[in-house]
């Protein structure tokens, strides 16, 4: 799990501006270690359900100085859309049992998450085998990555918007080639275009 999650940081571009992280499913802890060494200066938050991971993770020493994370005990579901401030990288592990969290497929829970992120934030996604839960985040989220380690399948996700590759247009979006305005401009330079019109358009 150290190498995946090791592995998965390295898709984060060197170039972000990571300075605020949202650690969903803390687990053993060592994914605290491995954030702490890549981005030295980032604020840690740490959402975890279950107070014995915590206490496992206090007891292998990732939860001590210099990192220093502050931890929720709670439902992430619960505790996500109650967060104030937003976050440049959030990280999604969050399993009950063997099976990913229903959260996970719930679009308010997403949407919590979306309006987490900062416009240029990034989020990363194990979805373990369960890769219909990249469907629900697809809706939300604009999806840059996909990859496999072993049985975990991962994806890297930024918000839509700021024209990146892959991101759906805003619900009423025309492109200014489609106007009016501008293939009116175009009939009369003599581009050999004419206006075809219905009503209503």
């Amino acid at each position: 799990t150290n190498r995946m999650w090791r592995r998965a940081l390295k898709r984060v571009p060197k170039d972000a501006s990571v300075k605020r992280v949202l650690h969903l499913g803390l687990g053993a802890g060592g994914l605290v270690r491995d954030l702490a060494r890549r981005l030295p200066s980032c604020s840690i938050t740490i959402v975890e359900w279950d107070p014995v991971m915590v206490d496992l993770s206090r007891r292998l020493g990732f939860l001590s100085a210099p990192t220093k994370p502050t931890i929720i005990l709670g439902d992430a579901a619960q505790v996500v859309p109650g967060l104030v401030g937003r976050f440049d990288l959030v990280i999604v592990d969050l399993f009950v049992g063997g099976k990913t969290a229903d959260a996970l497929g719930g679009e308010p829970f997403i949407r919590a998450l979306r309006d987490r992120l900062e416009p240029d934030g990034r989020l990363l996604l194990n979805a373990f085998h369960d890769r219909q839960r990249f469907d629900a985040f697809d809706r939300e989220l604009s999806r840059h990555r996909t990859w496999r380690f072993r049985f975990n399948a991962l994806a890297l996700y930024r918000p839509f918007g700021n024209g990146h590759a892959g991101d759906i247009p805003p619900t009423g979006f025309r492109h200014p080639q489609q106007s009016r305005t501008y293939l009116a401009g175009c009939q009369s330079q003599g581009h050999g275009i004419g206006l075809v019109e219905a009503a209503g358009n």
